[in-house]
């Protein structure tokens, strides 16, 4: 019998430096099956949906907009696919680092070779189809804690900060900020107020 299963320190870890160091990069990743597709937009999530014959994404995007109500009912739809393979949801939970995309974390059961298996991965389609291009609707905001914690610790580290940073963003105003130290004083500090958000997992 499988027993539970949730992400560990060192994956969290990793996985919220893989954000930070994705949103300065002005992309992002997804854990679903249309990786590479340009998700950034509306336009170009449109185009991935219509190839990929999701018919409830392209109904979200064909009016060339997402609406909070359309990604939260996308969000539901996805966690109660998923639900039946073997997860349970623990909440939703606001992104500190953009502060729009939203997080499902979630309890497995299952057996370890069916938690990624393509039926239960298809459940985060639609999701992973609108979900980028619902957040760059939107300028990012990050957690304040989170921009506190990051300013100090750059400043330990010897970069000049402004105090009006809004998100990680700003902070690269200034050309000699070393992007590496940008990406470990923030993962230290999400790290520590959000140790169990599944960043990368649907």
């Amino acid at each position: 019998m499988a027993g539970i299963r949730t992400l560990g320190r060192g994956a969290g870890s990793a996985a919220i430096a893989v954000v930070l160091g994705t949103l300065m990069a002005g992309c992002s990743t997804n854990d679903g099956s249309v990786i590479g597709a340009d998700l950034m937009t509306v336009a170009g999530a449109r185009v991935a949906a219509e190839a990929a014959n999701s018919e409830a994404a392209i109904a979200i995007l064909e009016d060339g907009e997402i609406t909070v109500e359309e990604y939260e009912s996308t969000l539901g739809r996805y966690e109660e696919c998923a639900s039946e393979h073997d997860r349970k949801f623990t909440g939703r939970v606001e992104d500190p680092i953009n502060g729009h995309r939203i997080y499902s974390p979630y309890e497995y059961w299952g057996s370890p070779e069916s938690e990624f298996s393509p039926e239960a991965s298809a459940c985060a389609l639609e999701r992973d189809l609108i979900e980028l291009a619902y957040i760059n609707q939107f300028d990012p905001i990050s957690d304040p804690v989170i921009l506190t914690e990051t300013r100090e610790c750059l400043v330990r580290l010897g970069n000049a900060v402004t105090g009006n940073e809004r998100n990680f963003l700003d902070f690269q105003d200034d050309p000699d900020l070393d992007p590496a130290e940008l990406i470990d004083c923030g993962a230290e500090s999400s790290f520590r107020h959000w140790p169990n958000i599944p960043f990368s997992i649907g």
